[in-house]
C-alpha cells in the first residue's frame, strides 16, 4: 500500500532528524537529507522577484521546529517579515513562533548574502550555554575531500571553492571540506560568533543537492585557501 503524503513526511522528519545528530557527532562528515516531501510558498524579498529556499535546509529546520521553540529566516540581506508566505507557512506546519533574531532558536540563512546579520544571533549565556542558536546554511557545493581524495572533485576544489579544514571532538585528526557559494565575507562573520567557546551557534551547511554537514561549536574551523577567479563549482558526473 502506498504511503500517503503525511506517512511521508513523519519518515522525512525522522530520518532527517537522525541525521542532523550524525552530523553534529561527526562534525565535517557529508550525510544526504532527504527530499522534502511536499510543496511550500516562495519566499520574497522587498520588490525582488520571489524565489524558492532550499528544501533540504528547510525539511531539515521543520524537523527540529515545534511549540516550544522558535525561528527567523534571512535572505539576500534581509530578513523576512513574519508576513512572509513562507514564514506563514514554516509556523502553520510547525506550531513554533517567529521571534527576533536575537531570540529564535533556530535560523535559517537561504544564501550568503546574509554575512552583516549573523552577529544578531544568539549565542548563549556561561550558564547556558546550550540556549545558543542552531543556523542552517544553504550553499552551492560543498564536498568532503578526505572522502574524495585522488578524485578529479578534489582537483577541481582549488577552483572558486573556499576550503576549510575542521578540528575538535568528534573529528580524530582533521577534516577537509570545500565549499561553493560561501563567501569570505559570511565565513568570518560566523567564525565570529563562534570563538568564544563555550559560546557559540551550532551550525549546519546545507547544498543545493541535499549534502548536510554539521559543525558544533566545539569545532575549530580554519580557512586553508580561496581562489575568486573562478565562479563555477564542479558538477557530478
Amino acid at each position: 500500500m502506498m504511503a500517503t503524503a503525511q506517512e511521508r513526511q513523519v519518515w522525512n522528519n525522522t530520518r532527517t532528524f537522525r541525521l542532523l545528530l550524525d552530523s553534529l557527532a561527526r562534525p565535517g562528515k557529508q550525510n544526504k537529507l532527504p527530499t522534502f516531501a511536499g510543496t511550500f510558498p516562495t519566499y520574497q524579498v522587498g520588490h525582488e522577484v520571489p524565489k524558492q529556499a532550499n528544501g533540504f535546509a528547510l525539511g531539515a529546520m521543520l524537523s527540529l521546529l515545534d511549540r516550544e521553540v522558535s525561528f527567523a529566516i534571512a535572505a539576500q540581506g534581509q530578513w523576512l517579515t513574519p508576513t512572509d508566505a513562507l514564514v506563514q507557512w514554516i509556523a502553520l506546519c510547525s506550531n513554533s513562533g517567529v521571534a527576533a533574531p536575537e531570540k529564535a532558536d533556530f535560523v535559517l540563512f537561504c544564501d550568503d548574502a546574509c554575512a552583516e546579520l549573523v552577529s544578531r544571533l544568539h549565542v548563549g549565556t556561561l550558564l547556558k550555554p546550550e540556549a545558543s542558536a542552531t543556523a542552517f546554511l544553504c550553499v552551492d557545493r560543498l564536498v568532503q575531500l578526505s572522502q574524495h581524495v585522488g578524485n578529479e572533485e578534489e582537483a577541481h576544489a582549488e577552483a572558486g571553492a573556499l576550503q576549510l579544514t575542521l578540528s575538535g571532538p568528534g573529528i580524530e585528526h582533521t577534516h577537509e571540506v570545500a565549499l561553493w557559494g560561501l563567501s569570505q565575507n559570511m565565513y568570518s562573520a560566523l567564525q565570529h560568533v563562534r570563538q568564544g567557546y563555550p559560546l557559540g551557534i551550532d551550525l549546519f551547511i546545507v547544498d543545493q543537492e541535499g549534502g548536510c554537514i554539521g559543525l558544533p561549536r566545539t569545532t575549530q574551523i580554519s580557512m586553508r585557501k580561496h581562489t575568486k577567479e573562478v565562479q563555477a563549482w564542479p558538477t557530478s558526473r
